[in-house]
């Protein structure tokens, strides 16, 4: 039972407010999922009850799912690389912070932390106690995780996270807290969703997991999306492009009505027909005039026969593309990659600026993210106690440039700039090497020096010149070997 829900800043009154603020906001991100997944609501002057289920199954057929693009295309260009610290400043990055991201499988989670964040507003880190010396980072769905933020600093005071145990059939729950951390379970096996009331004697505190923590912040770290300055944010795709979204959906579903009805054109028959047989009886004209090759029609009299004219689909599907370039420009996507090979009659000036605000909506994006990608690794550093490499004011997240090059352009660049750039400087920003790339072409040079040497070999070949340090500017060729961090068919950096 829980005592002191009235009781403010206590864990079970944060746990009852913030439940309450996660019930709240599920309607609205669970849509958002929803149409990222390519299942947005059927259109409202609909009576959901009334339609059959064949009639549903054709207005989901009327769906394009273009906002999935819009933020799938941000996400392709999120391609984290490693971190800087205090302790290491070397440009390959921190060694330790890497054997984290890594020990948490973070490559992959990654992806699915930007794609909460850019689909559903919001996605979260969470920091916990070590496991074999290594400190555990989760992701974490906005649907079962929120924050409250201090007004004045942005950072969190307090955080809860909700789930179902399907092993237990309980609803669990953990409020964290500086310094503090409180579990609870819930007295009945009931689901939370669409419950937005803690209720007194619906839940417990889970005394064994709970307890002081020796870090003074709350280990949950929010990644907000489009976030404005009272901390709202917002998916990629909402304001316009859902509108537009609305619109094509209604739109595809008009042609898939003219289509399906002209498939079975509407006939007619002018002309002085009967209407009743000799004996005064009513012809069935469907059964007289019946359709098919073994079939023979005699009619008398200035008899007509005819069917209407097809409706031309052009029109909407000239408004359809309309439709999309418009959510491309509303929502900085390159209109090509909505369109793909349907593009045409597009200038070079044109599709150099789409690219641009594109890149640029790429690389903002890169910069609201960094900052919470190095507060979960110094929170990460602070659990093992290593006060050092966890210093904010020196942990620095890298991130892949969100512009694409190919590996000629690449080398290309590379090749002009020996001589003017160190040649570390050339791998990492010109040929985007990964700093674990970097370091094991470095060892391969050193390798290759030390082979040359032991064969009496003078010369020495050396790969991309890749001995010496960032301030070595002997000339050297660039790489042209995949397996030097380039991926050749890509353009792909690869990871260490």
């Amino acid at each position: 039972m829980l005592t002191q829900l009235d009781v403010p800043c206590s864990p079970d009154w944060w746990f009852a407010r913030l439940v309450r603020k996660l019930h709240e906001r599920q309607p609205v991100i669970q849509e958002l999922r929803d149409r990222a997944a390519g299942d947005p609501p059927l259109p409202a002057e609909y009576d959901q009850a009334a339609l059959e289920d064949a009639y549903k199954v054709f207005l989901r057929r009327a769906r394009t799912n273009y906002l999935a693009l819009i933020a799938e295309a941000v996400l392709d260009r999120l391609h984290p690389l490693g971190f800087r610290t205090g302790a290491v400043s070397d440009e390959t990055g921190d060694e330790a912070a890497w054997r984290i991201w890594q020990a948490n499988s973070l490559d992959y989670w990654s992806t699915l932390l930007f794609d909460a964040a850019l689909t559903m507003r919001d996605g979260y880190t969470m920091v916990g106690p070590p496991v074999d010396g290594i400190p555990r980072i989760t992701v974490e769905d906005p649907r079962q995780v929120i924050t409250e933020e201090d007004p004045t600093t942005g950072k969190p005071i307090a955080g809860v996270k909700l789930w179902h145990d399907d092993l237990d059939e309980l609803d669990r729950a953990v409020v964290q807290l500086p310094g503090l951390v409180v579990h609870y379970r819930a007295t009945n096996k009931t689901r939370w969703r669409g419950l937005g009331v803690v209720s007194p004697n619906g839940w417990e505190i889970d005394e064994s997991p709970s307890g002081r923590v020796p870090i003074d912040e709350v280990l949950i770290t929010r990644f907000a999306n489009r976030r404005d300055l009272l901390g709202a944010s917002m998916a990629e795709f909402e304001g316009n492009a859902i509108d537009i979204q609305d619109r094509l959906d209604r739109e595809t579903f008009d042609r898939m009505v003219i289509a399906a009805v002209q498939a079975f054109k509407q006939r007619w028959v002018k002309g002085d027909i009967p209407k009743v047989d000799a004996d005064g009886k009513p012809i069935d004209l469907n059964a007289v005039l019946r359709s098919g090759p073994d079939a023979l029609w005699a009619l008398r009299g200035a008899v007509e026969f005819g069917e209407f004219d097809s409706v031309d689909l052009t029109p909407i599907l000239k408004a359809n593309e309309s439709d999309v370039m418009a959510m491309a420009k509303t929502s900085r996507t390159p209109a090509q990659h909505m369109l793909g090979g349907d593009l045409v009659n597009i200038g070079a000036d044109a599709y150099t600026a789409s690219l641009d605000t594109f890149l640029a909506k790429c690389e903002q994006r890169i910069r609201a993210f960094q900052d919470p990608l190095e507060r979960t690794m110094a929170l990460a550093f602070r659990v093992i106690g290593d006060d050092r490499r966890a210093d904010l004011h020196d942990m620095e997240a890298m991130f892949a440039s969100a512009q694409r090059f190919t590996l000629s352009e690449r080398s290309d660049a590379a090749v002009k700039m020996v001589g003017i750039l160190a040649k570390r400087t050339i791998k990492r920003d010109i040929l985007q090497m990964s700093p674990q790339a970097i370091a094991r072409d470095e060892a391969d040079a050193a390798a290759d020096l030390l082979d040359a040497a032991l064969n009496g070999d003078g010369n020495g070949a050396t790969s991309s010149g890749a001995v010496g340090g960032p301030d070595d500017r002997g000339s050297a060729e660039p790489a042209e070997n995949d397996d030097r961090g380039i991926a050749a068919d890509t353009g792909e950096p690869r990871r260490g």
